[in-house]
């Protein structure tokens, strides 16, 4: 895996923007991406979540919201070599991730 993307979530449209925002801020081919998603919204909400995007795209946890005790749980399961965490409202501008790396 080259990239873990570390997410946590409660707000379907947040995290939709996010994803579609990838595709444009990397060259990296997306079976390369992991996506690791906390989801702290309700269980009804998961399936307005566009998951076919990426193929490995992962809602790991369904917990309350804490931001970082989340993300410790995210970063145990991250396999990537690059790890990117990031909040919900965050849309990468084009190359973003490449520019980084």
């Amino acid at each position: 895996m080259k990239l873990s993307i570390l997410v946590v979530s409660k707000t379907p449209n947040l995290l939709n923007a996010l994803l579609k925002s990838l595709s444009t801020s990397t060259t990296i081919e997306k079976h390369s991406i992991e996506i690791l998603v906390s989801w702290n919204g309700s269980h009804e909400d998961i399936s307005l979540i566009n998951q076919d995007i990426y193929q490995n795209f992962f809602i790991t946890t369904i917990i309350p919201y804490h931001f970082a005790s989340n993300m410790n749980k995210l970063l145990d399961k991250a396999r990537g070599e690059y790890l990117i965490l990031v909040n919900d409202d965050v849309i990468f501008d084009i190359e973003t991730i490449d520019k980084g790396i």
